[in-house]
């Protein structure tokens, strides 16, 4: 509301500013600073609607990538038949059928770090050509995940690996 009656009212003063011989320093200082106002209000309206949940803000949950949306589809993918390989039935290493199999690990320890995929074993095995342990994944290939793919995985790491 300020913002709709700060504005007609700072264009009046520019457009009589212009127009009058008699125009000041002071004057100019004047008007300065009411677009600082402006912007001002315009900044804390943005924030005040943010806290609201009126409007997002980059990093917000719509925006971040979700497990069981994102993550999940593309183990689930025939494609790559990571399930297929990684079953708590058929596998001692790693259960890929779920969130709680992947987040439990392997034999060989946890495979994903929250927060921190640079030092997420997952992470690796996707995305390395030769992995400091085994071969690349899946497995043989002849299909490695895309780069979107795997920049999807490791966004979902960084960003907490959430069950979501």
């Amino acid at each position: 509301m300020f913002l709709l009656l700060a504005l007609p009212r700072t264009y009046k003063e520019v457009h009589y500013a212009k127009n009058d011989t008699n125009f000041k320093h002071d004057d100019m200082c004047r008007l300065s600073g009411a677009w600082t106002n402006i912007l001002i209000l315009s900044t804390m309206t943005c924030v005040a609607l943010a806290g609201l949940g009126l409007i997002g803000c980059e990093g917000d949950e719509a925006n971040q990538p979700s497990y069981i949306l994102d993550i999940d589809p593309i183990f689930g993918s025939a494609k790559y038949n990571c399930k297929g390989c990684h079953t708590g039935a058929t596998s001692p290493y790693l259960d890929l059928t779920t969130y709680e199999g992947l987040m439990a690990g392997s034999d060989n320890g946890q495979v994903v770090i929250p927060g921190d995929a640079d030092h997420s074993f997952l992470y690796e095995k996707i995305s390395q050509p030769i992995p400091s342990r085994g071969e690349r994944m899946p497995f043989g290939g002849p299909f490695y995940l895309t780069s979107g793919e795997i920049r999807l995985i490791e966004d979902w790491i960084n960003l907490g690996a959430k069950d979501n």
